[in-house]
């Protein structure tokens, strides 16, 4: 059951119309990605004695580091 009132606000907010089974999944990967971003950010320190791993660097000319 979709609560009709939020529905309208989220319409009102949206730059384009959404059904409600698009805003229910855009909602949904939203949530999913807070609560990734939210677990990783907790795992911040566990390993501080871990070797650094070496980053590859996006190059426009198209060579990596």
């Amino acid at each position: 059951m979709l609560d009709q009132a939020l529905y309208q606000r989220a319409l009102e907010l949206s730059d384009t119309p959404m059904s409600p089974q698009e805003m229910v999944t855009l909602a949904m990967k939203t949530y999913i990605a807070i609560q990734a971003g939210y677990r990783l950010g907790q795992l911040g320190g566990c390993a501080p004695d871990m070797e650094d791993i070496p980053r590859r660097r996006w190059d426009p000319e198209g060579a990596s580091e």
